[in-house]
């Protein structure tokens, strides 16, 4: 489960990069990204539930330690981040 919530907190800090650029282009591109945890079929609801709960404070700390966001929309291009 750790990849899946990794690929889905950098997808959505990306995304969330992408969505507070000026251009056009990058807005459109950034409601286009997969931000969606995709966790294995085994997973219980509960626990796709309590994941989805923490992933946008897990964003939240990884932006302030990432000060400079640049870095990950240098590191994730299309096609999203998957595991």
């Amino acid at each position: 489960k750790t990849i899946p919530i990794w690929a889905a907190v950098l997808n959505r800090a990306v995304a969330r990069l992408r969505a507070t650029q000026q251009s056009g282009d990058a807005h459109q591109s950034a409601q286009k990204w997969d931000t969606d945890l995709h966790l294995p079929p085994w997973c219980s609801t509960n626990e796709q539930t309590q994941c989805d709960v923490q992933l946008n404070v897990w964003v939240d700390r990884l932006m302030e330690v990432l000060e400079e966001g640049g870095i990950l929309s240098s590191l994730a291009r299309d096609p999203n981040l998957k595991p």
